[in-house]
C-alpha cells in the first residue's frame, strides 16, 4: 500500500471522529486483573488505605521549584505511626534487589493505566540489611510514615525502617 497524502488525512479524519471512550479505556477499577503472556497481573489494589492518602491536596510553588502537601487532619494522624499499605513496587534503581522503591498505587506496568498521582506513591526505606526483589504482583510493606510537606520530586509520603509484610 502507497502512503498518499489522501490516504493519511482520510486516517486523520476517521480517528478525529472516533469517540473519545473508544481511544482511551477507561481507568482501571479496584482489585482489576488483566492477562499479560499467560500470566495474570494486577492493575490496582483493592486497598482503602489510598482513598486516605489520596485525600492531600497538592499544589506548586513556582518561585521555589517545589510541590506542597496540605495533608488534612486524617492523614496529618499518620505522622510518624507505624502504617500499613498495599501497592506495587517501582524500582529506583536498576539492580536485581533494592533496599528502597517506590510504592504506587497502580501497577506501572500497566501501559494503559494512568501514571499515579503525587498523592499514590510512597518512598519505601527497607530497615536496616533488608532487600527485596521486584514483582508485578501487588505487596504490602509496613513501617512508620513520614509526611513530606514539601517536595522536589512531588512525593509526599515516606516510609521508614519499612517490611514485606503477607499481603
Amino acid at each position: 500500500m502507497v502512503l498518499t497524502r489522501r490516504r493519511v488525512l482520510a486516517g486523520a479524519a476517521a480517528l478525529a471522529a472516533a469517540p473519545a471512550a473508544a481511544q482511551t479505556p477507561p481507568p482501571p477499577k479496584p482489585g482489576q486483573t488483566v492477562v499479560i503472556d499467560g500470566r495474570t497481573v494486577h492493575l490496582t489494589v483493592p486497598d482503602q488505605t489510598w482513598k486516605t492518602l489520596t485525600s492531600t491536596k497538592v499544589r506548586s510553588d513556582r518561585k521555589r521549584g517545589v510541590m506542597l502537601a496540605d495533608f488534612p487532619e486524617g492523614v496529618q494522624a499518620l505522622n510518624g505511626r507505624p502504617f500499613a499499605i498495599q501497592g506495587f513496587i517501582l524500582p529506583l534503581e536498576a539492580s536485581p534487589r533494592f533496599s528502597r522503591f517506590l510504592l504506587t498505587k497502580t501497577n506501572f506496568a500497566c501501559g494503559f493505566c494512568p501514571p499515579p498521582q503525587p498523592t499514590e506513591v510512597i518512598d519505601v526505606r527497607l530497615g536496616r540489611g533488608r532487600r527485596v526483589k521486584a514483582t508485578l504482583d501487588p505487596v504490602r510493606v509496613s513501617g512508620r510514615l513520614e509526611l513530606v510537606a514539601s517536595s522536589e520530586e512531588s512525593v509526599f509520603y515516606r516510609l521508614h525502617d519499612a517490611v514485606m509484610v503477607r499481603a
